[in-house]
């Protein structure tokens, strides 16, 4: 090129894509930072999501869960923490994991208090589906993670993250294990944090995984905290495996139940809207049960015993009669 010759086109797209990218890189960085710090703001939005959600729980409501989800600050040092595991970076990482520490603490402690004054011992099934987690809600956080990552690294879709919360709801799940703490109920307790350290390493692995590949860290840098946090999620998926075999074990009695029709006493029954919920110590079905009039105590007896001699195995029946006119 000749001096005075205006250079190619195409080495200015190149510097201008260098500089965009270092923009992006900077203002990226700067807001993980920023949202991996602990704040009262942060604190106290998380504790006003979880009196939301908590309440949601109780009326049995999706809407007003939804509504504690959007709340939430916790996916903030969630991220933090996955660029901190790829980056290699020991204060980002810590700053994300003590905000994450104690945000599940806020989260727990207020939904356990709010638990052991209301007077109301009943499991809606706003909280019974967050008690059987499955190797699927692993595949939904490391979905999530992805999206979330790719989102937080454009600030041109940034709004969509709202909608990667909503599908990952990592404050419901917190929510329901701080009612079980506040029930005493150990098994409500464990699989409803379950499902929460599930949504965690299934989000952290899949957002650091997908910077790498943004281009905000390079392999060789990344690759102990990765293959660190990979070990983490095959030690999560063991249980959440074995609660997936659980689930079709689940579906095939829904499906024996379902619409069964048989004769007790004097009456025709039939099962509909069957219900599994697992307890610490036995079993709960849940149905509807239509029949041609009021079953005696000695004709529900017989009900129960149909039921569980159908599924093969001893559970608690709960059921709403309907009567057809």
């Amino acid at each position: 090129m000749l001096i005075g010759d205006a250079p190619p086109l195409d080495h200015f797209d190149t510097v201008l894509k260098c500089k965009t990218f270092f923009e992006q890189y900077t203002t990226l960085f700067t807001n993980l930072r920023e949202e991996g710090k602990i704040s009262s703001v942060y604190i106290i939005l998380l504790i006003l999501s979880t009196m939301i959600a908590t309440f949601g729980l109780f009326i049995n409501s999706s809407s007003v869960v939804i509504g504690a989800i959007l709340l939430a600050p916790l996916m903030q040092p969630i991220i933090s923490l996955s660029m901190g595991v790829l980056r290699q970076d020991s204060g980002l990482e810590l700053n994300g994991a003590k905000s994450i520490f104690w945000g599940v603490l806020a989260v727990i402690f207020t939904a356990a208090v709010i638990a052991a004054f209301i007077p109301i011992d009943r499991l809606t099934s706003e909280m019974a589906g967050r008690l059987s987690p499955t190797i699927l809600d692993l595949f939904v956080a490391i979905v999530s993670g992805i999206a979330a990552a790719y989102v937080k690294s454009n600030e041109k879709i940034l709004g969509s993250l709202a909608g990667v919360a909503i599908a990952v709801a990592l404050v419901p799940p917190l929510a329901v294990a701080g009612i079980g703490l506040g029930w005493l109920d150990w098994h409500m307790f464990i699989m409803a944090f379950l499902l929460f350290i599930t949504n965690l390493v299934g989000i952290v692995l899949a957002a650091s995984l997908t910077f790498v590949f943004l281009g905000f860290s390079p392999l060789r840098v990344a690759k102990k905290g990765l293959l660190t946090w990979l070990v983490v999620v095959l030690l999560v998926a063991v249980p959440l495996y074995s609660a997936f075999g659980q689930m079709k074990e689940d579906i095939a009695i829904q499906k024996i139940l379902s619409n069964l029709a048989f004769n007790v006493g004097t009456h025709d029954v039939k099962l509909t809207h069957v219900e599994l919920i697992h307890r610490a110590k036995t079993d709960e079905i849940r149905c509807e049960v239509i029949t041609t009039g009021i079953l005696s105590k000695t004709e529900k007896e017989l009900l129960k015993e149909a039921i569980v001699k159908s599924i093969g195995k001893e559970a608690e029946v709960i059921v709403t009669f309907r009567y057809r006119l």
